[in-house]
């Protein structure tokens, strides 16, 4: 029985070798998402550095699926008056204000399509081999963005209440036609900045949430009527430690 245990902790020691040296590469860049907005006839800006982790896996159940991790924080805008404005860590999903996909539109955890247009590198993998995304970490400089390619918007009319939130439509935010704020400008850039943790300070309920919180996110469900110390299919992410 031990020799069986010996040997099959010996496989096991070798599979995880063997997985790692024959693994794709993981690439990791950092993004600052920057929000100029007017409300109450003032202008606020809020931004936030959030760090991506991007690969595909030679060995898995699916092949060729991208697997995308986020450290960091949703972008908040302190809007006065107890209002907070904030830009989730994803893009739209079925709560989409268009019809189709395309290629200028945030993906669900990853601005990665996005910077590689605008930074003018080509975003495509092949065999789990992304050379797009190797340059893109050495790029640099502010790139404006536009409506359709900014990630979930959530207002908070009451930041101290989180089943105040409701979805903001970024045509009408940057029309000006939304709960009386309007975008003025939005604006990323690849960087090496330190990833922010300051959203707690807008946003005081997200403390208590994280008390209970086992794999370190925070999401809403849904409907928005909850916020939750976990994230079914990543939906409305707000935090990723």
């Amino acid at each position: 029985m031990q020799r069986l245990v010996i040997i099959a902790s010996i496989l096991g020691f070798a599979w995880v070798s063997w997985t790692y040296i024959l693994d794709n590469p993981t690439y990791t860049f950092r993004y600052r998402l920057t929000l100029e907005v007017e409300a109450g006839g003032k202008r606020h800006v809020g931004s936030s550095v959030v760090e991506i982790a991007q690969h595909v896996p030679r060995l898995s159940l699916h092949p060729g699926t991208v697997r995308v991790s986020a450290h960091g924080e949703a972008t908040a805008i302190d809007l006065g008056n107890g209002q907070v404005l904030v830009a989730l860590l994803q893009g739209v999903m079925e709560e989409t204000w268009r019809s189709g996909r395309n290629a200028r539109e945030w993906s669900q955890l990853s601005p990665a399509p996005n910077l590689a247009l605008l930074y003018g590198v080509k975003y495509d993998w092949r065999d789990g081999i992304n050379d797009g995304l190797a340059q893109l970490v050495d790029k640099r400089g502010v790139k404006d963005i536009e409506r359709d390619q900014l990630p979930t918007l959530l207002l908070f009319p009451d930041k101290t209440d989180p089943q105040s939130a409701v979805l903001v439509d970024p045509k009408e935010a940057f029309s000006g036609l939304s709960s009386g704020l309007r975008i003025v400008r939005a604006m990323i850039e690849v960087t090496d900045a330190p990833v922010t943790r300051k959203i707690e300070n807008q946003l005081p309920w997200l403390s208590a949430i994280k008390g209970h919180l086992s794999g370190k996110l925070v999401c809403f469900n849904g409907d928005l009527t909850q916020a939750l110390p976990f994230c079914p299919a990543r939906r409305h992410l707000i935090l990723s430690e």
